[in-house]
């Protein structure tokens, strides 16, 4: 049946008609159908029918159907790409098609940019640069690849692109329009520039690093091990011992790639050529079997490691460094022995300061222990005294009452020598403890020497011979000549005993020199010894030597390399330089003898010629002396006081005795205006002498007061800052002594 439209039988038709409707085939598959309708008009003008016919156009309509399907399809695809896309006209260079993609970007819609030109995209520098040079070079060339530019939202901010523009020709084969695609890289870019920014930070922190950095590459070393793998080995440390060689040339394969200016300057280099060289070539002896042994760790599997090591610099100076390696890694985690850093700190001052620390709390603990030797030789010493002083006394009224033909005489007077002995032992205790500074004088060191070298050349051995060098004129010292003597003669029977069977020779030297801090904080004794000039003494023999740990104990007491018994020679000369605030500097070496310099301060003037102080001469009292008054004697222990008594006594005197501080104080108080003279003794219970004399001066009693202690006047008088006292007697004394302070006081 042929359709007929409701329009052709209304008469509403135009003389001919086109439309479409299915229709079903025999076997019931539909059919589209483009009917076209003609319609019949008579001469008179009158419809009297129309002619129908029918196309089949089902194949057609689905191609047309498939064919918007898939400029859908496309227009979706196009919008939406990953990438900016635009059409440009050849001619005009002004946009004829956008995607959505781009729109989205630049936040405007396709209107906004269909029909603008192209350089409206990009910002202003990327605008210029395209007019200039990327659009050209498309006309000339025909296309675009890998330009970067920047194209400009709509709200101003960039978006970095890389630019890639294929043409478009017409059917003659004329460039029509362009296809560019703008790939965005912003991210990319930022990347790239925190990377770079990210390098620069890294390479100024590597360039300017206090810390000694390099980088190495391993790699070399890393295919040599594993050609060793290959052969069945796998562990390193014991193939090294039994082949050290060939481990070594694998360790030798390293390369320096780099270094920063610091460790330029911790090898005293003049640029980084001088040190991109084999790395045995800096590490020497033991550090760099430490280095190498460690590489081998690294070599088993082990990511870093560190070490204390020591290197010689271009300028041949020995630098302790701490040694910290780590091994890179690649995008996989796998160690990356290409990219090895290793970082090296400069530990040698801390080192030094460390040795230094350490040596100075050994001098210290030395020191604490010879002062606390000194204060048990000096306390000893003063209990001795005291007791000696008895004796002394005793014996020395009962010779005064003997005659020479007395069978007792030779007794007593044996026992007076014997007293003597014990007092000169006494006193070497005290030169021990540095108390023992007597009778202060000017001193030059080469004329005591000079004066001695009889008594040195028949005390030291016959196959030793002895030699001089003075210096002239020397600086005086402030000393005691006789303890300055027993220096000399210790040091030199010291250096003698040093040389015992041998053939050898002592050399003794005088001179001076300013001797800084930093000199005499290396010296023994020390504490007490300010910067100054320094007039020495130094005795230099060719004998045994001495170890360090001799050496550390050559200033205790009893302390012997040879046979026991030696009592205190070198501790006495270490407490009388003491006393004297002077140093002494130790050198010796096992098989190469020693050389001892004992370093005194100068006076403070030493430009000038100083005379001898005179000594005073002591006096022979007459036995009959007599004198008027009355003494009293204030004295902790009974055998000094009553020995003081009969002393006093045989002068004349009466005499007052007091067994204590809080006893002599009350005595005083009681007997103030008849007391003439006080026999003081300086160390006593419950007051001492010093507490005893300010006492007196807050009450304002003027009584003469003479000073009697174990220890000596120096160490006593400076107590007084000299004021309050009139004499000082040290014990043991004889009657003699005690008459010349008391004639002194009360003539």
């Amino acid at each position: 049946m042929i359709p007929v439209s409701k329009k052709l039988l209304s008469g509403e038709l135009e003389p001919s008609e086109y439309f479409e409707n299915p229709v079903l085939t025999k076997s019931g598959e539909e059919k589209l159908i483009a009917w076209h309708n003609t319609i019949l008009i008579n001469n008179k003008g009158e419809v009297i029918g129309h002619l129908s016919s029918g196309e089949d156009i089902t194949k057609r309509k689905k191609a047309e159907l498939a064919l918007k399907e898939s400029e859908k399809k496309f227009q979706y695809l196009y919008d939406y790409a990953p990438n900016m896309l635009v059409s440009v006209d050849a001619k005009t260079a002004k946009i004829v098609d956008c995607n959505l993609t781009l729109a989205n970007e630049l936040g405007k819609t396709k209107e906004e940019i269909i029909g603008q030109p192209v350089f409206n995209l990009y910002a202003a520098d990327s605008a210029q640069y395209a007019r200039e040079n990327v659009f050209p070079k498309f006309i000339k060339t025909g296309f675009i690849e890998g330009e970067e530019l920047q194209i400009q939202r709509k709200d101003g901010s960039l978006i970095d692109v890389i630019l890639n523009v294929k043409p478009v020709n017409d059917s003659n084969g004329n460039l029509a329009r362009s296809h560019s695609s703008y790939i965005d890289i912003t991210e990319r870019k930022k990347v790239e520039e925190e990377l770079k920014e990210s390098e620069l930070r890294y390479r100024k922190l590597f360039e300017d690093s206090p810390v000694s950095l390099w980088e190495e590459d391993f790699s070399e070393v890393e295919k040599c091990f594993k050609k060793l793998k290959k052969q069945g080995i796998k562990d390193f440390r014991k193939y090294y011992e039994e082949k050290p060689g060939e481990v070594k040339k694998c360790i030798n394969k390293i390369k320096i790639v780099d270094i920063n200016k610091s460790t330029i300057n911790l090898h005293q280099a003049e640029s980084k050529n001088h040190l991109l060289s084999s790395i045995d070539k800096i590490f020497i002896g033991k550090s760099f079997d430490v280095f190498r042994e460690e590489l081998i760790t690294l070599a088993q599997g082990a990511e870093t490691f560190e070490h204390e090591l020591t290197f010689t610099t271009l300028a041949d100076e020995i630098r302790h460094v701490f040694l910290k390696l780590f091994v890179g890694k690649t995008k996989d985690n796998k160690r990356n022995f290409s990219k090895v850093l290793v970082a090296i700190s400069d530990i040698t001052e801390s080192k030094r300061a460390e040795e230094e620390r350490l040596y100075l709390e050994k001098q210290i603990l030395h020191t604490q222990k010879l002062e606390s030797l000194g204060v048990l030789a000096g306390g000893i010493a003063h209990d001795f005294n005291n007791l000696l002083a008895a004796i002394l006394g005793n014996a020395d009224l009962a010779l005064r009452k003997l005659s020479e033909s007395s069978p007792s005489y030779k007794n007593v007077k044996e026992v007076i020598n014997a007293s003597h002995r014990a007092a000169d032992l006494t006193n070497q205790m005290l030169a021990y403890s540095g108390k023992g500074k007597f009778v202060i004088e000017l001193v030059n060191l080469s004329e005591i020497v000079n004066e001695m070298s009889n008594i040195l050349e028949v005390s030291i051995s016959k196959k030793a011979k002895l030699k001089y060098n003075f210096a002239e004129e020397i600086p005086f010292i402030e000393a005691d000549l006789t303890q300055i003597r027993q220096i000399v003669m210790n040091l030199i029977t010291n250096a003698s005993e040093a040389i015992g069977d041998n053939i050898g020779a002592i050399l003794i030297e005088t001179g001076y020199v300013y001797c800084n801090n930093e000199y005499l904080e290396k010296c023994i004794a020390y504490e007490n010894s300010p910067e100054n000039y320094y007039s020495f003494v130094e005795v230099t023999d060719t004998g045994c030597g001495m170890d360090d740990e001799t050496i550390s104990k050559l200033f205790d007491p009893f302390f012997t390399s040879k046979f026991t018994g030696r009592g205190l020679g070198m501790a006495t000369v270490l407490g009388i330089v003491r006393s004297h605030k002077g140093v002494i500097n130790v050198k010796s070496e096992l098989g190469k003898g020693t050389a001892i310099k004992v370093f005194f301060p100068v006076v403070k003037d030493f430009s000038e010629k100083i005379e001898e102080t005179e000594k005073a001469d002591s006096i022979e009292i007459d036995s009959t002396l007599n004198f008027d008054g009355t003494v009293l004697v204030a004295d902790d222990e009974e055998g000094v006081r009553t020995i003081c008594t009969e002393m006093l006594e045989t002068f004349g005197l009466s005499v007052i005795t007091a067994e204590d501080g809080e006893d002599a104080l009350n005595v005083i108080n009681e007997n103030k205006e008849k007391i003439s003279c006080i026999i003081l003794d300086y160390l006593m219970p419950k007051l001492d002498g010093e507490q005893i004399v300010k006492k007196l001066k807050e009450s304002k009693i003027n009584i003469p007061i003479i000073i009697s202690s174990g220890y000596t006047e120096q160490e006593i008088s400076g107590k007084f800052d000299g004021k309050g006292i009139v004499g000082f007697i040290q014990k043991p004394f004889l009657i003699n002594d005690l008459a010349l302070h008391l004639k002194k006081v009360l003539d």
